[in-house]
């Protein structure tokens, strides 16, 4: 809905709702103590409608910056918040190798791409949850490789350590909604040909493949 169809939206309500207050005024007996909780009630309304339309405004205009921002661009990551909030909070890596912070943003479109894709044609298998595991290796992998280049000292390792935790966290999310999916799909439809079995099963800490071990680095 553009900006237009917004304010007339509005409008309709606001006159909808003015109408409304006078035929109930009209039929109905008002006294002054409620005529003064009515004006607070839309005095307070108004505060509360205007601080609103205000975050929203503010909070377009930041989503606008970052996607403007963002090296390299990326449509699977200008319209994922979460994933646009996490490239914009290292942007700052970028400058020290572009090749590799390019290489990660890439592994993360084609993480999504291959996830959008098949969310849009329901397909759910043990291949894609495969082609998903390797794209988030790749792009930890990458975003773990960028230690090389970045100053040495405890605030930036902590700065990429959390990185990685937390996009490690961001692409899990979407690997377990897509096991899910997966093995839902198994239960209504059974086991066909073009299914490969996918078994996560109770992996020890030390083994899981997770940031210590899912890196080529490490």
């Amino acid at each position: 809905m553009n900006i237009d169809n917004e304010q007339k939206q509005k409008l309709f309500i606001y006159g909808l709702l003015f109408i409304s207050v006078i035929i109930y005024f009209t039929y109905q007996n008002v006294t002054l103590g409620t005529l003064f909780g009515f004006g607070i009630a839309i005095i307070l309304y108004f505060i509360i409608r205007d601080y609103t339309d205000e975050k929203i405004l503010e909070t377009k205009n930041n989503i606008e910056i970052k996607q403007d921002m963002l090296k390299p661009d990326s449509i699977h990551i200008k319209n994922n918040n979460e994933l646009l909030d996490f490239i914009f909070s290292i942007q700052d890596f970028y400058y020290y190798n572009p090749r590799v912070f390019i290489d990660m943003v890439n592994s993360i479109n084609d993480f999504m791409t291959i996830r959008n894709e098949n969310e849009m044609s329901n397909i759910y298998n043990g291949y894609l949850y495969s082609s998903l595991l390797m794209k988030k290796r790749d792009a930890l992998n990458s975003l773990a490789s960028l230690a090389i280049s970045l100053p040495s000292n405890r605030d930036v390792d902590e700065k990429l350590q959390n990185a990685l935790e937390r996009l490690e966290f961001i692409l899990n999310n979407y690997l377990d909604e897509t096991y899910y999916k997966y093995r839902n799909n198994i239960y209504k439809n059974g086991y066909r040909s073009d299914i490969i079995n996918v078994d996560i099963g109770y992996i020890p800490k030390n083994t899981y493949d997770g940031i210590g071990n899912s890196n080529d680095l490490f």
